[in-house]
């Protein structure tokens, strides 16, 4: 979990807008049986929803599956570096939790990461 928080905060830090002071949240909530039946997951199991938002440059809503790829890269390496596994480590810690994870943005209004895992 300390890896899957390291790389999230990270990410928010690293595509921080320019001139803007980045900003994070880390909130949770429990999850709905609904958001829990989106992901096709087990109502009858309690979640917690992790979310994290920051104020940065966001980023194009029909990347919001891709960007837990391996190696798919939103911006060249000379634009940001990074391998392009930090997002999918993020996402096998979700799955080894057992849980379900998704993002949501617009560019340069930020980006929410939504975590749900069972309690």
């Amino acid at each position: 979990m300390q890896q899957l928080f390291n790389n999230l905060i990270s990410n928010s830090i690293k595509y921080k807008r320019e001139g803007i002071t980045p900003e994070i949240q880390i909130e949770t909530s429990e999850a709905t049986q609904e958001e829990i039946l989106e992901f096709g997951g087990d109502p009858d199991i309690k979640y917690i929803n992790i979310f994290i938002v920051d104020n940065g440059i966001g980023f194009a809503k029909e990347f919001s599956v891709r960007i837990f790829d391996p190696f798919y890269r939103l911006h060249t390496a000379d634009q940001y570096s990074g391998s392009g596994l930090g997002l999918t480590l993020v996402k096998k810690i979700v799955d080894n939790h057992h849980g379900f994870i998704k993002a949501s943005s617009e560019i340069n209004a930020g980006t929410k990461i939504y975590i749900y895992l069972p309690l």
